[in-house]
């Protein structure tokens, strides 16, 4: 499974790196056109010619190393300027204007960022993948009315009062908003359904969210503490298996995400199972490049994704990539 995903991504790379060259490329091919410049030849990659065409005395050819591409045009600044000029005769090209120039040299930018915003409309209107944790039904006491009940440890939650579920984190989010704390939950187990109907009970006396006394199979698991952040002042390790941010039972990844950004900064109590045992932790999250951190690298999980439509929305995508641009300068 590694190895495929591993050419999975290496694909999607390779083949999303030559969408961007070429219209990058094809940007100054245009406008170079449109300004009746001579174009020589239109090249994907470099190295050695693998196909090539000409057509219209234009020269197109894909290459053998896939790390870029060029537009070649003799009435722009080429390589003449530092190897000096070919000695064979040459047809005399007529002179372009500086500001064509210009036209022909923003134009691969400008088709980049086209590109860009036409990828991010196509994710809104298709959806993307969304990794979540599936609701799998952890271990239950045998003195807990679930478990009286008939429900047992790797029952899945399929539906709740007849909505679809696909992870603890919708389940979390249809309870907590509810006017009602009597659910119709319907279960999956060796391939039949079964529904019970169960309460929910307030998270704390001063926090009166309601959730349904069903753990979580695969809580967030750390993988890494990272020296001198949050967790690590507050005794996170290797293994912990988180269980409850400021009282609020988590189910997965997301959600413990989502809490971190709701407390802030604030000072708050994360429990953890260790050993067999509920360790409660007094924690203080930091604002970290305007997003809330512990400082945990997450260990691995089963890996479910879900098809989040609509996307984020173009300007949701264009926004975090030009924040993670500004962060790397």
């Amino acid at each position: 499974m590694i190895i495929l995903t591993t050419i999975y991504v290496i694909a999607a790379v390779l083949l999303l790196f030559g969408a961007a060259i070429f219209v990058h490329e094809w940007g100054h091919y245009f406008v170079a056109r449109k300004c009746g410049m001579k174009v020589e030849e239109f090249a994907i990659g470099f190295g050695k010619i693998l196909w090539k065409k000409e057509k219209d005395g234009i020269l197109y050819t894909v290459r053998a190393i896939p790390a870029g591409g060029f537009v070649k045009l003799p009435q722009m600044l080429t390589s003449e300027a530092l190897e000096g000029k070919n000695e064979e005769d040459t047809e005399p090209l007529p002179e372009i204007s500086p500001w064509a120039k210009i036209a022909v040299a923003v134009a691969g930018p400008i088709m980049n960022i086209v590109f860009a915003v036409v990828l991010a409309t196509v994710i809104y209107y298709v959806g993307l993948p969304e990794m979540i944790t599936p609701p799998v039904v952890g271990n239950l006491g045998e003195e807990s009315s679930e478990y009286e009940l008939g429900i047992r440890e790797g029952d899945i939650v399929t539906k709740i009062d007849g909505e679809p579920i696909a992870s603890w984190e919708e389940a979390y989010k249809l309870t907590a908003l509810s006017l009602t704390n009597r659910f119709e939950v319907t279960f999956l187990r060796d391939n039949d359904e079964f529904i019970r109907v169960l309460t929910s009970t307030p998270v704390s006396d001063d926090i009166p969210i309601r959730t349904l006394d069903l753990p979580s199979k695969y809580p967030p698991i750390v993988g890494r503490v990272l020296a001198g952040q949050a967790a690590d002042e507050a005794g996170l390790k290797a293994d912990d298996k988180i269980i409850s941010l400021g009282e609020i039972p988590i189910g997965g990844q997301g959600q413990l995400i989502d809490e971190l950004q709701k407390n802030g900064d604030k000072a708050t109590e994360i429990v953890v199972h260790r050993d067999g045992e509920n360790v409660p932790l007094p924690i203080k999250p930091r604002m970290i490049e305007g997003k809330v951190m512990i400082g945990v690298q997450f260990g691995y999980g089963p890996r479910v994704y879900i098809e989040r439509y609509p996307g984020p929305t173009p300007w949701e995508n264009i926004s975090e990539v030009g924040s993670l641009m500004w962060r790397t300068l």
